[in-house]
């Protein structure tokens, strides 16, 4: 498969579950080892199987197993936003604590995690306040392409709002965003381009708003039938 997301963009990956959808993700990221083929930000070729390449090329992922595979739940909550840019914020073998703090407090004010309390341990939020940690990490970190493996699982209704428009100002500030989502609705209703997905292929690519959940399936049926 094929794929490109350009600056200022959200592309969408629709499809069933199994269609291979997430592992496409892990791959780009870097948690997967490809058998051929290359992942190139702003035209340079990165290290198959390497996350820690992939985060310094400016990729960050929010995976679809927030609570096992995206935070550390028993750290504080500003630990976890600044977990890729730890390094940052030690200096001649000290780290800088209130500057941690103040670079996550930051995040917190301005994606509106509640409660308001660097300090909390990550588990004790709730499951949308959770996710805007995650992606204030990214944001700390400088992320240049974002990966969203199903953002709003286990997110009530008012923070899905919250990250829609979140995912949005991002793309609009120039960040290149790849999103997953079970919900093919969702998926299409955040994407300005999208790419249905069928056994690891992609069998459609267009304009978001030209399909429908119903042709996405039936893409999808025609996919596995071939």
């Amino acid at each position: 498969m094929s794929l490109t997301v350009r600056a200022g963009e959200v592309v969408g990956l629709a499809g069933l579950v199994g269609s291979g959808r997430s592992e496409i993700l892990e791959t780009i990221y870097g948690a997967r080892h490809a058998t051929s083929g290359t992942v190139k930000v702003d035209g340079k070729v990165l290290r198959p199987g390497s996350v820690s390449r992939a985060v310094d090329a400016g990729i960050g992922l929010c995976p679809e197993e927030r609570k096992s595979q995206g935070l550390v739940l028993d750290e504080p909550v500003f630990k976890n936003i600044t977990l890729p840019t730890f390094a940052r914020f030690a200096k001649a073998g000290f780290l800088d604590e209130a500057a941690e703090r103040a670079a996550a407090d930051e995040q917190i004010v301005n994606l509106d995690v509640r409660p308001a309390d660097s300090g909390r341990v990550a588990r004790t939020l709730s499951g949308g306040n959770q996710q805007k940690a995650l992606l204030g990490r990214w944001l700390v970190r400088g992320c240049r392409v974002l990966l969203l493996d199903e953002p709003t699982r286990g997110v009530d209704v008012g923070a899905r709002a919250e990250i829609y428009a979140l995912v949005r100002t991002l793309a609009d500030s120039g960040a290149a965003v790849l999103v997953v989502s079970s919900e093919i609705d969702e998926v299409l209703g955040m994407a300005d381009h999208a790419l249905v997905i069928s056994e690891g292929r992609v069998v459609h690519r267009g304009p978001a708003q030209e399909i429908d959940e119903h042709r996405v399936l039936d893409l999808v049926m025609e996919g596995s039938a071939a």
